[in-house]
């Protein structure tokens, strides 16, 4: 603009305006304006620019964070897989100790079995000789004693707390073992009623309890 200023005074100081002169000024008017319009558009475009890089700017801001998010993610998902990890470690210890309880009881029931077939066996009969037989004179015939108190059948006894073991009745199958130990301390099986005890006790949580047992 202020070089269309100069020339416009400076042809009109000097008086004499051609009609080239006019098409010189327009032409030169026009390619200012061209100018103009492409200084324009150049400041729009770095504006543009400027925003673009803003916008490039927030979205790198904003996928950073967005990574961040993922890496607790991926790391809250890796420490659930340990600790389930962990879980079924555990639980296949205990399948495998109730595997060992179970084969321990199948055992326990197969010899209580055998001694029940052995006790109720008819006594064997004394072969008796043909030797002479004393006078029924010299015959003592031994005094009637009473015989004592029937208690309760021991291997009822014991499978009754045993099942209650099984069922999760706690302490029915304590109560159940310490009867069994207390009217049969002499048994074979009064330490495998110790050991249900124990059981049951840790099954209730009393772990020190269980420990003493």
């Amino acid at each position: 603009m202020k070089r269309t200023a100069i020339l416009l005074a400076a042809l009109l100081l000097g008086g004499c305006a051609t009609s080239g002169d006019l098409q010189k000024l327009q032409q030169q008017i026009s390619e200012l304006q061209n100018e103009l319009a492409a200084v324009k558009r150049t400041a729009a475009g770095k504006e543009e620019m400027q925003n673009v890089n803003q916008r490039i700017a927030q979205q790198t801001d904003q996928l950073l964070k967005s990574n961040a998010t993922l890496v607790a993610k991926v790391d809250q998902i890796d420490e659930r897989v340990q600790n389930t990890q962990g879980t079924i470690e555990q639980t296949n210890y205990r399948v495998d100790r109730l595997a060992q309880q179970l084969t321990q009881a199948q055992h326990d029931i197969e010899e209580l079995r055998a001694r029940v077939a052995a006790a109720a066996a008819p006594p064997a009969v004394a072969m008796t000789t043909t030797a002479a037989t004393p006078p029924m004179s010299e015959v003592t015939v031994p005094a009637p004693t009473t015989a004592p108190a029937p208690t309760a059948n021991p291997m009822e006894l014991y499978q009754s707390a045993y099942r209650d073991y099984q069922r999760a009745n706690f302490d029915l199958a304590i109560a159940g073992f310490t009867d069994f130990i207390k009217q049969n301390p002499n048994s074979d099986l009064a330490d495998n009623a110790a050991y249900w005890i124990g059981e049951s006790l840790f099954s209730q949580k009393k772990s020190q309890e269980a420990i003493v047992q």
